[in-house]
């Protein structure tokens, strides 16, 4: 009876096995059968860009179009029906657009270099990887750069959350006629990255916001060590992995792109570390619903001008989300303020505001309107 009923089950276990694998098989067909619907599908679009590309070249209207961009996403989220994630089509319609817009025209990105700075990362989660980088040796190229035409769009970092705006970012403002016509927000994790052990380091490199963002790592484990400040973290990278006894605070993929060990992750002070990028054009956007607007201003130093400003943009309802002073270049007895506005400067209330301000300027320099930034994950 035994022998039976083992023989009985040997025989139905190969038949589970194939019954499984010949429906592993089908569904790899089925698989099969959709990948080329969505190669066909996926060409067919890419026609339609090439089209519009043609369309956008004759009326000289530039390649990339946030606004545009702001509602294919917000169409696909109310579209999306699971089990993919939001964030998941997102990304996979990013290197989509990316192609599209290499198909529209050649299209060129400058970024605050050289490759594996935080600003290429943000350049990369934007533009894709199917767009042309220029490396810039530091802000002032990459502005000019845009403006010279030698590049369509440009990244600079703008602001950081754990400080106050980037004085040589925003100054450059001034000094270039170039727009901003997006911005990316994105969390930074900071490593700590060489080729030798811990304890034989004795000097380290970065940049001097990096070294700023990771104060107490460095006085609890590199109190002594010495700190070499560099134009980019990852110049700090390449420094390091050319001298003995040296480390540098960076991006993981730094560290992998020069070959260097991360021998501390996540140093910086605060989880919530997030740096704002602006992307550089020399023209913007129409409105999306969800904007904000930067104007720098300036106006005579005296009691009460910026609150006489500021009056008339909460009479019209317009929120200021940021403001940054600076000393007006070229007028000692001026202050420049940098100022981020929601909306857009096509929305009535802050066209409104804006004439009156304009008025209490002694100058006025709108930057641009863009979609408001959503946080990303790095």
């Amino acid at each position: 009876m035994r022998e039976t009923v083992s023989r009985s089950r040997a025989r139905v276990r190969p038949a589970k096995a194939g019954a499984a694998a010949q429906k592993l098989t089908d569904l790899r067909r089925a698989i099969d059968r959709l990948d080329e619907k969505i190669v066909d599908l996926l060409n067919e679009r890419a026609q339609v860009v090439a089209e519009i590309g043609h369309v956008k070249q004759r009326s000289n209207r530039p390649a990339y179009a946030p606004d545009r961009e702001r509602q294919v996403f917000e169409r696909l989220r109310r579209r999306n029906r699971g089990p993919l994630t939001n964030d998941t089509l997102e990304a996979i319609y990013r290197e989509l657009m990316s192609g599209s817009l290499a198909l529209e025209r050649q299209t060129r990105v400058a970024f605050l270099g050289p490759p594996g700075t935080f600003t290429h990362l943000a350049a990369r989660e934007r533009f894709g990887g199917s767009v042309e980088y220029a490396p810039a040796r530091d802000v002032v190229e990459v502005f000019s750069l845009v403006s010279s035409k030698q590049a369509d769009y440009g990244l600079v970092p703008l602001e950081s959350r754990l400080g106050s705006g980037l004085t040589v970012t925003l100054d450059l403002f001034l000094r270039y006629p170039v727009k901003i016509c997006a911005e990316i927000l994105r969390p930074v994790r900071l490593c700590l990255m060489g080729k030798g052990p811990l304890e034989k380091i004795a000097r380290i490199y970065s940049h001097p916001h990096a070294f700023l963002q990771s104060q107490r790592f460095l006085y609890s484990h590199f109190r002594d060590a010495e700190r070499i400040e560099t134009a980019s973290t990852t110049l700090a990278a390449q420094l390091a992995a050319k001298r003995r006894g040296a480390a540098a605070i960076g991006s993981e993929e730094a560290a992998s792109l020069y070959g260097l060990s991360v021998l501390a992750r996540e140093i910086e002070d605060e989880a919530n570390n997030l740096v704002r990028f602006a992307v550089l054009a020399r023209e913007f956007g129409g409105p999306t619903g969800n904007d904000k607007t930067s104007i720098v201003l300036s106006a005579k130093d005296r009691v009460g001008a910026l609150a006489d400003i500021l009056a008339h943009f909460r009479r019209a309802g317009v929120s200021v989300r940021r403001i940054e002073s600076r000393p007006a270049p070229g007028r000692p007895g001026d202050a420049s303020f940098f100022l981020d506005l929601e909306g857009h400067v096509q929305d009535r209330r802050l066209q409104t505001a804006l004439a009156k301000v304009k008025r209490l300027s002694t100058a006025y320099l709108l930057l641009g309107s863009y979609p408001a930034g959503k946080e990303t994950h790095s």
